[in-house]
């Protein structure tokens, strides 16, 4: 950041702090009976029985993951929708059944013009997959980064945007976006940016602990905001009113507030129980927004010694070991089973090893029954399929 622009930031994260100050005294309305402050709306009169106990949450959220399962499996071979295939496969991975639902994709999809970068964690095609991967994030970071420098603060409607450049490294946009932030007033908070302040909250937080927060001036705001939406139930579309109640169930948590847990969880139910929670395409985007299995695609966030790169994988679990001039990944995905990576800023490297085993590159790597790799140095981007012979692999990466 520039200097003039970090001297601002500065200045106005000090008028954020004074005035925070100010508002701790405020005390949150008794949890028996909840009320927003500046109104007489009555919390729990909008929170759905199954809501309140998590079991019970957990059995609907279970029940309609059932039902969404069935009618992916009907509709799959008719139906071009990659979002489709990837709540399919996510969940054909959760259920144990991944083998029979990958067999299951139609040859039209897999050879077709509908699939992008984000099946191909399952699917493979890595080639046409970085080049997807590359202009997709491009475009995003070029809106994200108008947006901002407009002083617009739209680029808070889109889904986890901070989180989204600390796992790019743009350390730039998550402080000039932090310092947009700043300047909304909190009795101006509106409706729609409500996520994205709980959203850029809990990501500062994760990825720069101990610094101080420059979204927990607004997190007052948030009750008669959301009261008045619960009150006049007015939620733009279905997807938001999903992403307010998941975003609910974060604020809740920082809070240590029940009854929002309470309202968070009800929001879900209510979306899932809706026309658009019906359709088998609408219930494939609730479901990747849920995050409702470990195996969906996802981008992840990696530092070895000073560099920072990132990862687009769907493995279940994936933890880091280095040690000297050696990065080590070990993946979780089903024995048997194959799962491909892009690996983006990585930077050059002397050797990898898959088995314990050194690996070299081949560029037919796909076509085989094993696993292997290729490396772009130009975009700085290493492509890998693993082929599990256990459930837990090693990738190592040495300097």
């Amino acid at each position: 950041m520039h200097k003039p622009v970090f001297l601002r930031f500065l200045v106005l994260l000090l008028i954020y702090c004074i005035f925070f100050m100010a508002m701790v005294s405020i005390q949150f309305p008794r949890q028996d009976e909840e009320r927003t402050a500046g109104t007489n709306i009555i919390l729990e009169s909008f929170i759905l029985p199954q809501a309140e106990d998590l079991a019970a949450y957990n059995e609907e959220i279970n029940r309609w993951r059932d039902e969404s399962f069935s009618l992916w499996s009907g509709a799959l071979s008719s139906s071009n929708s990659e979002n489709l295939v990837i709540a399919l496969l996510g969940e054909a991975l959760a259920r144990g059944t991944y083998r029979q639902a990958l067999d299951s994709i139609p040859l039209f999809f897999l050879n077709g013009p509908g699939r992008s970068y984000e099946s191909s964690a399952y699917l493979g095609n890595l080639a046409q997959a970085r080049l997807s991967l590359s202009s997709s994030d491009q475009a995003r970071q070029t809106r994200l980064s108008g947006l901002i420098g407009e002083m617009s603060l739209a680029f808070l409607l889109e889904d986890n945007v901070f989180e989204y450049f600390a796992v790019r490294g743009r350390n730039d946009l998550m402080e000039a976006g932090a310092e947009l932030v700043l300047t909304i007033d909190p009795a101006n908070l509106a409706l729609d940016l409500v996520p994205g302040v709980i959203e850029a909250y809990r990501a500062w937080f994760f990825f720069r602990p101990g610094m101080p927060n420059p979204f927990e001036f607004l997190l007052p705001a948030i009750h008669p905001v959301v009261a008045e939406a619960l009150n006049e139930d007015d939620f733009p579309d279905p997807e938001f009113k999903l992403r307010l109640g998941m975003s609910l169930l974060d604020y809740a948590d920082f809070v240590n507030n029940r009854i929002w847990a309470d309202i968070g969880r009800s929001l879900i139910l209510s979306v899932l129980s809706s026309e658009e929670g019906s359709d088998p395409q609408g219930r494939a985007s609730l479901y990747r927004l849920l995050g409702l299995s470990d195996f969906l695609p996802r981008s992840l966030a990696i530092t070895f010694s000073d560099h920072n790169f990132w990862i687009w994988t769907a493995v279940e679990e994936l933890r880091v070991y280095s040690q000297n001039n050696m990065l080590e990944m070990t993946l979780t995905f089903p024995a048997g089973e194959s799962h491909y990576m892009i690996l983006r800023g990585i930077r050059p490297f002397s050797r990898i090893q898959i088995y314990n085993m050194d690996w070299r590159s081949d560029p037919q790597f796909e076509s085989y029954d094993s696993s292997g790799w290729v490396y772009n140095a130009q975009d700085q981007t290493l492509l890998v399929k693993m082929r599990h012979r256990s459930a837990n692999e090693n990738l190592r990466i040495f300097f």
